[in-house]
């Protein structure tokens, strides 16, 4: 993954829970999250469908605080092609599912590859608005793929970040040295905890 995270002061007495059922998601966000403590809790939240990003994520926010009582982040990841509006975006899991890269393939046949992924991370704690932050990294789909070799990031073997000729996968761990859509989301609520402390 992309990672050049600077240590941060410790946080003291915060404690914030992460929901995922994604234990790679929570590794990332705990190494950005550096000097906050952060729990995982493995649970399914149910999410509304919409186009709009930040409407299920800010969804998914208040369905979490409300089942735990306590401070915790959610975060969607979304995908979006230049060449449809706001596709295939909150639904990038169900239509890979559904289609595969052989059909997104086709989807882009003589259409501009561009592509950017945008991860919106969501800070809610009981009684108060969540707060949200976004992190985004450029690139653009590749011409070919193989088969999908990593089921739980596919995404990852056919996105090619902007700067690079390699996929995302492909691209040794030494090269990579800006932080990820999701690492930026969340350096993002870092420094808005340590404003706040």
């Amino acid at each position: 993954m992309f990672c050049c995270i600077q240590a941060k002061p410790v946080l003291k007495n915060m404690k914030i829970t992460f929901v995922t059922s994604n234990l790679g998601k929570y590794r990332e966000v705990a190494a950005a999250l550096e000097g906050i403590e952060v729990e995982h809790v493995k649970l399914e939240i149910p999410e509304i469908q919409s186009l709009n990003q930040r409407e299920v994520v800010l969804d998914k926010a208040l369905k979490a605080v409300e089942l735990l009582k306590r401070p915790c982040v959610v975060e969607d990841t979304s995908l979006f092609f230049n060449a449809y509006k706001d596709f295939p975006g909150t639904f990038t899991k169900y239509i890979y599912q559904a289609i595969g890269f052989e059909g997104l393939f086709k989807l882009l046949d003589g259409k501009d590859r561009k592509a950017v992924f945008v991860t919106i991370a969501a800070f809610a704690q009981p009684g108060k608005e969540p707060v949200l932050f976004e992190g985004k990294l450029e690139g653009r789909i590749a011409d070919s793929f193989t088969q999908a070799r990593d089921k739980h990031l596919p995404f990852s073997q056919v996105f090619i970040p902007e700067g690079f000729d390699k996929t995302y996968w492909e691209i040794p761990s030494h090269q990579k040295t800006s932080p990820t859509h999701r690492a930026k989301a969340f350096l993002a609520l870092s420094d808005y905890l340590l404003d706040k402390k």
